[in-house]
């Protein structure tokens, strides 16, 4: 398999193009996968190569595309299946700077359609251009009489359109349409409530104004704000007062309410202690002759015992002797312990809670746990002593006791113990 070097010549800057190699007798066929990607050359500026590992030979047809599959051009290159150079022949260039649809170079041929911007300004010139092309592009072109009489259409339209209040916008006739239309809207409403032959006076709505009326009213009155003749007549109802009349009343009300419930709260309170007296309050089954002579009998007896026991624990007493008893037998012989009661003695020592350290210092450590820490840490294997973290194992191996984070001088930044 060789790796084969081909030349082309395409526009300068293209990122990242691709050759694709065919047989002339295939053409739909790629022979060098899915195309091999072509390096624009640093001193020498619109050549391109590309290595193919495939082992071809003979004449194959090449397209070059660019990154987005859009073909920048075609041509052919005869192989061998060797490691040499060589280079893609009659190419037909289909873009100048990566933009499809330009004027061909190699071909001569204009495209069947140019886009804005794919000529550059003033390549086409008078010059280049045939009289019969000229004489057609002036045919469609309009007359001066022709458009003498399109400037004069312009000119009527724009007389009329002169004449549109506030430059054809017409605002203000339609600003002066909404008042006229809320001015009958207001007076169909008010006719709506008077009604037919004045019907609808008489239930009046009056809305928030200020009046002596000097008759009498009948029916109902929202609010009265002012004095009101109460030798004329009366207001029956609470409904009768005005919105702050009502308010206080009702500041009144509350105010009542909260005493009332203020005083049944304390009455319950002196019940509850006044029913807590015995006899109904009468306490005479307290204090009796009766029950002080019980207390008093009772009072003594407690006197005659601990007179017995301040007399049994006098040097020589009968609790005295029994306690030098004990003492002498413990001094002579000592107290014999089985072996399961030691074992507990020593579990409940090396095993008790806060026993090293107390839970408050933030960990409860027992006097066993300790022992293994110490342990670990006088004869455990150690590893990591050269670098940031140093490892001490158990005795036994079988985990890392102390696991300690330290400088470049040795100095422990952070400790990790594991006691189980």
């Amino acid at each position: 398999m060789a790796s084969t070097t081909i030349t082309c010549n395409l526009p300068s800057g293209l990122s990242s193009p691709v050759l694709k190699l065919a047989a002339v007798g295939a053409p739909d066929t790629l022979v060098n996968g899915v195309g091999d990607t072509l390096t624009e050359q640093t001193n020498l500026k619109g050549w391109y190569a590309a290595t193919v590992t495939e082992a071809l030979a003979d004449l194959h047809l090449a397209t070059l595309e660019d990154s987005a599959s859009n073909v920048l051009a075609t041509g052919y290159v005869s192989l061998a299946d060797d490691t040499g150079n060589y280079l893609v022949v009659e190419q037909c260039l289909l873009s100048v700077g990566a933009k499809p649809g330009e004027l061909s170079i190699s071909s001569g041929k204009v495209p069947a359609t140019i886009a804005a911007g794919d000529l550059a300004t003033d390549s086409i010139t008078a010059d280049v251009l045939q009289a019969d092309a000229v004489a057609e592009l002036q045919n469609g072109l309009a007359t001066a009489s022709a458009l003498a009489t399109v400037d004069g259409n312009v000119d009527a339209i724009r007389a009329v359109t002169d004449e549109i209040p506030d430059a054809g916008a017409m605002t203000s006739l339609a600003m002066a349409l909404a008042t006229v239309d809320g001015n009958v809207n207001s007076i169909l409403e008010d006719t709506a409530e008077i009604g037919p032959a004045g019907a609808g006076l008489t239930n009046i709505h009056l809305p928030d104004q200020e009046m002596n009326i000097t008759g009498n009213l009948s029916g109902s009155v929202g609010s009265v704000t002012g004095g009101i003749n109460t030798a004329a007549g009366e207001i029956t109802t609470l409904d009768g007062l005005d919105t702050a009349q009502d308010a206080e009343h009702d500041a009144t009300q509350a105010l009542l309410a909260t005493i009332a419930a203020y005083i049944d709260t304390e009455v319950a309170a002196i019940k509850a202690v006044t029913d807590a007296i015995p006899d109904s309050g009468a306490m005479s089954s307290i204090a009796t002759a009766a029950a002080l002579a019980t207390v008093d009998a009772n009072v003594d007896s407690v006197l005659e015992d601990t007179a017995e026991l301040q007399a049994a624990w006098t040097d020589g007493g009968r609790l005295d002797l029994l306690v030098d008893a004990i003492q002498e037998a413990i001094q002579a012989t000592g107290v014999a312990l089985s072996a399961a009661t030691i074992n507990t003695i020593a579990d409940g020592l090396l095993d008790r809670t806060d026993g090293v350290e107390p839970a408050s210092s933030g960990t409860s450590r027992t006097l066993r746990q300790a022992l293994r820490l110490i342990l670990a840490a006088s004869v455990g294997k150690l590893s990591g002593a050269a670098g940031a973290q140093v490892m001490i194992r158990d005795p036994n191996d079988t985990k890392n006791r102390i696991v300690a984070a330290v400088d470049s001088s040795g100095n422990r930044t952070s400790v990790t113990l594991n006691d189980s």
